[in-house]
């Protein structure tokens, strides 16, 4: 089977299982922002932020290093994956546990539900991480779809833990519930590891020894991502941790409890071009090595693919963005739509972004990653000092637009000055068109269709409607060309 099909049917059995990882995680939020109160919803979300970063050190971009070298070294991947899981295990054991002592030492956390909640969540980070760090050699094999399982079942598990927790074993918010809807968590991280290992022993067993050496070139190699992917993790969740710091105590809690909502969401959207570039990384370093004028080709066609879901995805949500925020969470509808929708215009930077990081990581361009995650980070903060006090949770999300625009900007000119790969710019007028449509249709049609056949017929209406008439302006405007469809075939 031709690589790009291997490449593009792995990705299409991740995305059908973030499918319904979605849907679970919706529910999940919906469960959870009508159980709560704003407090524990507060401590819930700053509890996953802090998590997030600190997980972020822990993988230290070791994942895709190991897909790399594994990609690249084809003669010799076992011992890159073996390498992989040793450094992971190294890594997650040596700087996880630091986030227990570090929060418990932070004044604004001290009276919170955060300290204990962290020390519980951490150990569901800890397998979940080493779950993914596992899952490198399944997709290697182009077995991916059995972890997409693993993670399934360990989400579904989570779910069923939660929705009996709140409806049947603490009917009433206590701290024994948050602590128990915490460790729910865990349970499913558990569950996905095992499953992931039992897998990944069955197609891709070929363990080998590991040397010093091997490790030392992995942490080597990965630390300029790593310390990279810490400073794009920490400023994209600055906004959240922001808030305790920045505003006074009773409205950091609503400005948190608001904004954990909508960066759950986010967070949800943000695995579409991560579970992509995850999938490309290995071959990605293969065509860079060897086949130069395919690197460019596959470069300008991911462009596409990502433009293809971000844009429709960016400009219909902000058409639905009350009514999504009033789905999944009603009482926060009111103070939320305007901070989401600016979000969701930052998403087509947000995957540029992202596709950047892996492209230049592919390139052996782990300074420059490095240096623009950097970089990034202190334009967050600077603009979270200056917005947050003013404009509370819009300053954070404003912040957080602005800085994506920035660092997309730079990260697209400095790889077309290094590999002068052509720009989409044809296909990209095309899906601008085609999405502009669907925010018009949906600007003019929500009121009269939410009067007509009521709220949720509305969103499952507007939803299908949409996909049907974006790509249907796609065919009509020649988007689907014979040329297009070659290099997809590719």
């Amino acid at each position: 089977m031709p690589i790009g099909v291997q490449v593009i049917s792995s990705t299409m059995v991740q995305i059908a299982g973030k499918i319904i990882t979605i849907i679970i995680a919706l529910l999940s939020i919906a469960i959870i922002t009508r159980y709560f109160s704003t407090a524990q919803l507060a401590d819930y979300g700053t509890i996953f932020s802090l998590l997030a970063i600190f997980s972020a050190i822990a993988d230290m971009g070791v994942y895709t290093i190991t897909l790399r070298e594994m990609g690249k070294n084809t003669n010799e991947p076992s011992k890159w994956y073996s390498a992989g899981i040793v450094t992971r295990l190294f890594l997650v054991f040596s700087v996880l546990p630091l986030l227990v002592f570090s929060v418990s030492w932070l004044e604004p956390y001290k009276n919170s539900l955060v300290p204990v909640g962290i020390s519980i969540a951490m150990i569901s980070s800890v397998f979940s991480l080493l779950s993914g760090m596992v899952s490198a050699g399944l997709q290697h094999a182009m077995k991916i779809q059995y972890y997409t399982f693993s993670l399934v079942m360990g989400k579904i598990i989570t779910f069923l833990l939660l929705y009996s927790i709140t409806q049947y074993f603490f009917t009433t918010p206590s701290e024994s519930a948050f602590f128990a809807i915490i460790l729910s968590g865990v349970i499913g991280s558990v569950c996905t590891f095992v499953l992931t290992w039992f897998f990944s022993t069955a197609y891709r067993g070929d363990f080998s020894l590991v040397s010093l050496r091997d490790i030392k070139n992995i942490i080597q190699w990965s630390f300029p991502m790593g310390i990279s992917a810490l400073f794009a993790m920490a400023y994209v969740q600055m906004g959240m941790i922001s808030f305790r710091f920045l505003l006074p105590e009773s409205v950091a809690q609503t400005s948190e409890s608001s904004y954990f909502i909508i960066m759950r969401i986010m967070d949800v959207i943000m695995i579409i071009p991560i579970f992509f570039m995850s999938s490309v990384i290995a071959p990605f370093s293969n065509l860079y090595q060897h086949h130069k004028n395919h690197f460019k080709e596959w470069i300008s066609l991911s462009i596409i693919l990502l433009s293809s879901v971000s844009i429709p995805l960016s400009l219909s949500g902000m058409a639905l963005s009350s009514e999504i925020i009033t789905l999944l969470s009603p009482d926060h509808a009111a103070g939320s739509w305007v901070a989401f929708s600016i979000l969701l215009a930052g998403i087509f930077f947000a995957f540029l972004n992202i596709f950047t990081n892996y492209i230049l990581t592919a390139m052996h361009q782990e300074k420059m990653v490095l240096f623009r995650s950097v970089v990034a980070f202190g334009i967050a903060i600077f603009l979270m000092i200056l917005l947050v006090p003013h404009f509370f949770i819009k300053g954070a999300a404003i912040a957080t637009l602005i800085t994506e625009i920035i660092i997309m900007l730079w990260g697209m000119i400095t790889l077309y000055t290094k590999i002068n790969f052509h720009i989409p710019w044809k296909p990209l007028s095309q899906i601008l068109f085609s999405s502009v449509c669907i925010f018009i249709s949906i600007f003019f049609t929500k009121n009269f269709l939410l009067h007509s056949i009521g709220f949720y017929a509305m969103m499952a209406l507007e939803l299908v409607f949409s996909i049907l008439l974006f790509y249907g302006i796609l065919f009509i405007i020649g988007f689907f060309t014979p040329d297009f469809k070659k290099i997809f075939a590719k």
